[in-house]
């Protein structure tokens, strides 16, 4: 746990000996490394957000396929959906992932 106190001595009466006194760069790293989201984490929330856009881009487009009421470009529109969202699931597979993660583009 960090606390900060003034620099100018007021509250010098309620710091408890104990305490460290870090360096401002040890205070910058420290909020960085809070601050910094974990690469695993925020690819998992990146493709579940990915995955849920194109969950819902696929429902109409399979519900007309399946009652045989979708136009050639539905279908096709479909199909690419499906593809995207398969790459999606693939993307920790590659070699950089989580660092590094080539993002498959949204269909068109």
């Amino acid at each position: 746990m960090i606390h900060a106190f003034k620099a100018d001595g007021a509250q010098d009466g309620y710091i408890d000996s104990a305490l460290v006194a870090l360096s401002e760069a040890e205070v910058r790293a420290y909020y960085q490394r809070l601050l910094t989201p974990d690469p695993g984490s925020a690819a998992q929330a990146e493709v579940a957000r990915l995955r849920s856009l194109a969950d819902s881009a696929i429902a109409p487009l399979q519900d007309a396929v399946e009652l045989d009421d979708a136009s050639e470009v539905e279908t096709a529109r479909l199909q690419a959906w499906k593809r995207y969202r398969i790459a999606l699931n693939r993307v920790v597979e590659q070699p950089g992932y989580p660092a590094e993660i080539d993002w498959p583009a949204l269909p068109s």
